[in-house]
């Protein structure tokens, strides 16, 4: 039965995320679905994109264990995130720039460029890791395989019709996740009320009701998501990717909402899953609802919904991987790829796949990774292209120090998980304003360096 669902929902995600593949001609198609989604489209496919492994499995068991204080992990990072973007839509549509490492070539800063364009691939294949663990869990759990396993086989149906049809494959198979996690996840929600009811009056519930508790901690982690999220090469994609700026803004400020709405919901399955008293050693509670207390058919059906998530969010982001691949770092070398490559960018997916395989072999924590890639953003990004996109000056050098020391916390961090070198820096989310503190001093002294340079430039011309 279990075998029979899973493989008809893959039979079904497979042929309709196949049928935009003929549509094909250009990287343009590929990459940003011919500029033609709608509001609608958008809005299906920044929701389902989003709400991803952290929303099911992080958002759920923290609930459970911090009540409603966790809703500032992902919930709110995804609010704020979405509705700023909704006030700079119009610049980044109206843009000449197709990808954020292309304003710093704009700049004419050739070496920042080069590690911009580094620091999202390695972002956006960590965030896909992330993903991919979740999806490796669940299947490997629902349908009682091995965990390596469980992760070749769902991402080899992910590799088979996103590849063909890029972004318009993505969007297509959105649309139908998109319903399948609204559906199901409200269901959820209103069998955990009916089942238990009398929870809604006990004091237990008033302890897990706090919004506060934990604060400092769960501002930086809302920190660290908020300004690596604003910084998402994801939503900057779907941004260009739109018919025009008023239908950008309007599925910006929808998908906020939704999202908004969607968290509470999660937050609440987590809360109303208290009496059940799991114990963390059993696993991810979602799982263990599915397995142990939803029934055989809401139980199915909550499977159903997970993968949607995840899948919905691994296709986005090796889609964006293998742009941000063909037209930042082999764009590099390469000029006028708008035109063609299509057999790259299809290699540069399967390869970003590959990579997210061996990272998700290795790395077994969802928010543990999640703040891997957040930090990768957050501290060695986002002083420096706040820097690019506001300031009128010419100071390569400072952006290029500014870059290289944020991301000196974060590289460590990376090498640490794989237990080849040994602790240094304070742990993740205290990492992110000590990592984003190096990153401004990195600036300050670029700006020095660069003003002494051109001082000294001066003086010889004279």
């Amino acid at each position: 039965m279990k075998w029979i669902l899973f493989l008809a929902y893959s039979f079904l995600v497979l042929i309709f995320g196949l049928i935009p593949a003929k549509s094909i001609k250009n990287n343009n198609d590929y990459f940003l679905a011919s500029r033609s989604l709608s509001w609608r489209s958008l809005t299906f496919t920044l929701v389902a994109s989003w709400y991803g492994a952290s929303s099911i499995f992080v958002s759920i068991s923290e609930a459970y264990w911090k009540g409603l204080s966790s809703l500032w992990i992902i919930g709110v990072p995804a609010f704020l995130t979405l509705l700023i973007f909704s006030f700079f839509s119009r610049r980044i549509y109206n843009s000449e720039v197709n990808s954020i490492p292309e304003i710093f070539r704009k700049k004419n800063y050739k070496f920042s460029q080069v590690i911009t364009s580094a620091i999202i691939f390695w972002y956006l294949i960590v965030l896909s890791s992330s993903q991919l663990i979740a999806l490796g869990q669940v299947i490997g759990g629902f349908l009682s395989i091995k965990y390596e396993l469980s992760l070749l086989l769902g991402l080899l149906i992910i590799l088979f019709y996103s590849t063909g049809g890029g972004l318009k494959s993505v969007v297509t198979t959105d649309k139908i996740q998109f319903f399948i996690i609204v559906g199901v996840i409200l269901s959820v929600f209103i069998f955990l009320s009916e089942k238990n009811f009398n929870f809604f009056s006990s004091e237990e519930i008033m302890k897990l009701m706090n919004p506060f508790d934990s604060i400092t901690e769960n501002l930086l982690i809302t920190l660290s998501f908020t300004l690596a999220w604003l910084i998402s090469p994801i939503v900057w994609q779907r941004i260009k990717s739109g018919r025009n700026n008023y239908e950008v803004k309007k599925s910006l400020i929808l998908s906020a909402l939704i999202l908004f709405f969607l968290y509470l919901i999660s937050i609440g399955i987590g809360i109303l899953s208290h009496p059940f008293n799991f114990d963390k050693k059993e696993g991810e509670l979602f799982i263990l609802l599915i397995n142990k207390k939803l029934g055989i058919i809401l139980g199915s059906l909550g499977f159903l919904a997970v993968v949607s998530a995840i899948m919905s969010t691994l296709d986005t982001t090796l889609n964006t991987s293998s742009m941000t691949f063909t037209w930042d770092v082999y764009g590099y070398f390469r000029k006028n790829l708008r035109g063609g490559l299509l057999k790259i960018s299809r290699i540069t997916l399967i390869g970003s796949g590959l990579l997210t395989f061996l990272i998700a072999y290795r790395m077994d924590g969802i928010l543990k990774t999640l703040g891997f890639s957040s930090e990768i953003i957050a501290c060695g990004f986002f002083i420096p292209l706040v820097y690019v996109f506001f300031s009128k000056r010419n100071s390569p050098n400072a952006v290029s120090l500014s870059m290289i020391l944020g991301l000196i916390i974060p590289v460590w961090h990376f090498i640490q998980a794989f237990k080849l070198i040994p602790e240094l820096f304070p742990a993740w989310p205290l990492s992110v304003p000590v990592g984003i503190s190096m990153s401004f001093v990195g600036l300050i002294l670029g700006i020095i360096l660069d003003y002494f340079l051109t001082k000294k430039t001066l003086s010889l011309k004279e």
